[in-house]
């Protein structure tokens, strides 16, 4: 009883293992291994008709069975094998990876292209890989003939070995291989390697649209914030970088005055889009020859890539991109027309009138006159356009010099430059009004100082000199006071016209205005000698000629007094007219007289003296101007 059943323990292991082998068999490939089969089943058949347990040698049938599933484990290893690494590893390994496709991502990404030169270049490359694609599906049908010749070798080993234990049976042997058999191998991987070409097309197709296409939802905005987001930078001081993992299909917007013209036209760039498109859908056709196909195969190829609803639904995506980078192109343009005045307005300022409004909302009218000084209200209207200019600057500086919108880099370069010519005309015109104002009042204060300068170089020698000089230098210290409201407005114009506006003026003139504090000081220091001169060095000769002067000064009222009582226009049986003309020589007498006075007491007071009266001639001067 226990050798029945290690025997039938035995046999079942027969049959589990035959079982495994048949299971190592692709069910495609089944037919190929008809005669592989029969060998087996052969080795199989005393035991199914002549064996019992007591009339066969059942450790020989066990051996014999094993030695013949031992050959057909080694044929569908072999042919395994041949067909895992010469025609699985490349239709699953390298064609159905997701990393093949019908171009180099690195290549079309590698530059920015215009729309012809995309199109020629992707043709071209595009023909390169489908023929090493094909090259790689030819070897595959190379190796058909392979497993076909492996196939019979196998066979007619497995035929000689059993020829000698049975005639009968080697006559009616089953063929190596039947070419049906074969045919249906071939024909299946014909279909694989169709379905293989489809899948590349499709995965292309579609690597090539999202590489394309508008997909970031900040283009797909309203108008407002889409144009503040291409022309005024992102949100958070975020740089907007031209993204180089995308194709980049290159035009130019420009001025074509009164147009602004995107060149070459978007319909350009989307053509060159689809046509490109087409051709990778077209690469099925150099596929098919470079794999050498046969008619039947390739046209069926065909069939399967026409009626790929999937690759129409692809194409359809298409057809957004022109309506998109359109709309935002569009909205661009709309931006760059709000600087339209800079060319069609008359920047030469030719005796304009302007309308402004003051503080309380009321228009008055100002008029900018090219060739006169600016009035302070036409000054302030300069500084103001100036300022409005320079903003325009700041803000045509922030424009992106390229908009990517999907594939379509818009180089924005020459008209930004247009731009910018445009305001450096207007810049240049309102500046030279302004630098007209400015120069006229440096020219003043530069004149003022130099003349007062000359006026501390004469010498004093008369108390009227003398009251004249301190009269000066009392002005001059009342303006120390002040200089800052005077020399500011001047300063500030320079440093606009020339650190700000970036108008060119005269060397010498920025030197004068930057000398203008130090020039003052220097006229105050000597201010100073003049006065200290004047009241300390020269203080005693100086009160000797006032001692002089004011003694001088009484003998010349009492006389003024004497001829105005004689002489005035009191004197009994006076006509009107000559009375009249009497007061008036005598009020202009008195008036010098009066000049006198307050100088002698201006420098008795200087000197700390107690000034001198003079009733007298205070009396005339009160009679006088009473008529």
């Amino acid at each position: 009883e226990q050798t029945f059943k290690h025997y039938k323990s035995l046999l079942d292991d027969l049959l589990t293992r035959f079982r495994y082998l048949q299971s190592r068999i692709y069910p495609p490939f089944y037919p190929l291994f008809t005669s592989h089969l029969s060998q087996v089943y052969r080795a199989f058949e005393p035991g199914l008709h002549t064996i019992t347990w007591s009339s066969l040698n059942i450790d020989a049938y066990i051996a014999k069975v094993h030695r013949a599933l031992d050959r057909f484990e080694t044929s569908i290893s072999n042919i395994n094998t041949l067909i895992a690494e010469k025609i699985d590893n490349i239709l699953d390994n390298e064609l159905m990876n997701s990393s093949c496709l019908l171009f180099s991502i690195d290549y079309i990404r590698s530059k920015l292209w215009t729309p012809t030169e995309f199109l020629q270049n992707m043709h071209v490359h595009l023909n390169e890989q489908s023929i090493l694609i094909g090259d790689k599906l030819h070897q595959i049908q190379q190796t058909f003939q392979e497993v076909e010749d492996m196939l019979k070798l196998n066979t007619r080993g497995q035929k000689s070995r059993s020829s000698t234990s049975s005639t009968r049976r080697g006559k009616t042997a089953t063929p190596a291989v039947t070419n049906e058999a074969m045919m249906e191998f071939i024909r299946y991987y014909y279909d694989k390697m169709n379905f293989c070409i489809q899948k590349i097309i499709e995965r292309t197709l579609t690597t090539y649209i999202d590489l394309v296409s508008i997909t970031e939802t900040k283009y797909l905005i309203d108008q407002t914030k889409l144009i503040r987001f291409l022309f005024e930078g992102q949100d958070n001081d975020e740089q907007l970088n031209v993204d180089t993992q995308r194709i980049r299909i290159g035009c130019t917007m420009q001025y074509a005055i009164p147009e602004i013209i995107i060149d070459p036209p978007l319909s350009s760039c989307q053509k060159c889009i689809c046509d490109v498109a087409s051709a990778i859908i077209g690469c099925e056709k150099q596929i098919s020859e470079s794999a050498g196909f046969d008619n039947e195969t390739a046209h069926r190829l065909s069939s399967i890539i026409e009626s790929d609803t999937h690759l129409s639904s692809l194409i359809d995506r298409l057809s957004s991109i022109d309506t998109n980078v359109t709309r935002i192109s569009q909205s661009g343009i709309q931006y760059i027309r709000t600087f339209d005045f800079l060319w069609r307005d008359d920047s030469q300022l030719e005796y304009q009138t302007i309308i402004q409004q003051d503080e309380n909302g009321e228009d008055y009218t100002i008029i900018i006159d090219p060739n006169a000084i600016p009035s302070i209200e036409v000054r302030k209207y300069l500084q103001d356009q100036l300022e409005r200019l320079l903003g325009i600057e700041q803000r045509l500086s922030i424009l992106p010099h390229e908009i990517q919108i999907g594939c379509i880099c818009i180089e924005t370069i020459p008209i930004i430059n247009s731009l910018k010519t445009f305001v450096f005309s207007w810049k240049t015109q309102y500046a030279k009004l302004l630098h007209r104002f400015a120069k006229f009042e440096l020219d003043q204060v530069v004149a003022y100082r130099q003349q007062v300068q000359l006026r501390f170089n004469d010498d004093v020698s008369t108390l009227e000199q003398l009251d004249e000089a301190l009269i000066l230098l009392e002005e001059l210290s009342e303006m120390e006071n002040k200089i800052d409201s005077i020399y500011l407005p001047i300063e500030t114009t320079y440093a606009l016209l020339d650190q700000v506006y970036n108008i060119p003026i005269p060397r010498d003139e920025l030197q004068e205005c930057s000398q203008l504090r130090d020039k003052w000081s220097e006229l105050m220091l000597n201010a100073d000698r003049v006065r200290r001169q004047l009241l300390q060095e020269r203080r005693q000769q100086l009160e000797q000629e006032l001692d002089k002067q004011v003694k001088s000064f009484v003998v010349e009222v009492i006389r003024f007094r004497n001829a105005f009582d004689v002489e005035g226009p009191n004197v009994p049986d006076l006509g009107p007219l000559e009375a009249a003309k009497r007061l008036k020589d005598f009020q202009g007498q008195y008036k010098i007289m009066h000049r006198r006075k307050q100088t002698l007491n201006s420098i008795s007071t200087l000197f700390s003296l107690q000034p001198k009266q003079f009733p007298e001639l205070d009396k005339t001067g009160e009679v006088s101007l009473y008529y």
